[in-house]
């Protein structure tokens, strides 16, 4: 298979590679080599509840973060400690879910809190 640029992005055929080309008119360039790709996946599940939670704890072998929220309540999702309805990064309603993105990407605490304390945050962390 040959290099090919779809959508703004570039692939390669190169197996030793992952690519993203983050802006093809100036050719910024990240590459991520096959070390950084993650191999583990970690379920959890957090109670939803009124008070500030931690989602998942620091982390500097974090890849990637999905969190959903399984609740009927708006929850919402910090980087940093203490989430709180006029402290978030990320504000989630019933059953949508966040994936943490190349562009915002951080290793640090992830807390959140509910609204109203029902359901929960379903959680994979990528290692």
């Amino acid at each position: 298979m040959a290099e090919q640029i779809v959508s703004n992005s570039y692939v390669s055929s190169n197996p030793d590679y992952l690519v993203k080309v983050t802006n093809l008119g100036v050719g910024q360039i990240q590459s991520v080599t096959p070390e950084s790709v993650m191999t583990t996946a970690t379920l959890s599940n957090v109670a939803a509840s009124i008070t500030a939670v931690t989602l998942s704890v620091a982390n500097t072998n974090r890849k990637g973060l999905i969190v959903y929220n399984d609740s009927t309540s708006t929850m919402y999702l910090k980087y940093g400690a203490a989430a709180s309805a006029t402290s978030f990064t990320y504000k989630l309603a019933s059953q949508e879910f966040y994936y943490m993105k190349i562009e915002d990407f951080t290793f640090a605490i992830v807390t959140g809190i509910w609204a109203v304390a029902n359901g929960a945050a379903r959680i994979t962390e990528l290692t």
